[in-house]
């Protein structure tokens, strides 16, 4: 493998790492199943690629961000 085909895989998996810590830290502040629900769009549409892992990240972010000014 190339090191052009292993950047995008390794930023693939860097979007679902963050998108899985954003869950772990919303788990942190109750129940959330509406949160949890949206993050698993996300993560389902960057891992079939129909969102790329920097718009998965940014959205994650916006969950969180919603959730921290409630």
């Amino acid at each position: 493998m190339s090191m052009e085909s292993e950047k995008p895989i390794a930023g693939l998996v860097q979007a679902l790492a963050h998108i899985e810590s954003v869950r772990a830290e919303l788990h942190t502040y109750g129940n959330n199943d509406s949160e949890f629900h949206e993050l698993d769009k996300i993560k389902e549409a960057v891992e079939k690629g129909i969102m790329q892992p920097i718009e998965g990240v940014a959205r994650a972010n916006q969950i969180f961000d919603r959730k921290m000014e409630r």
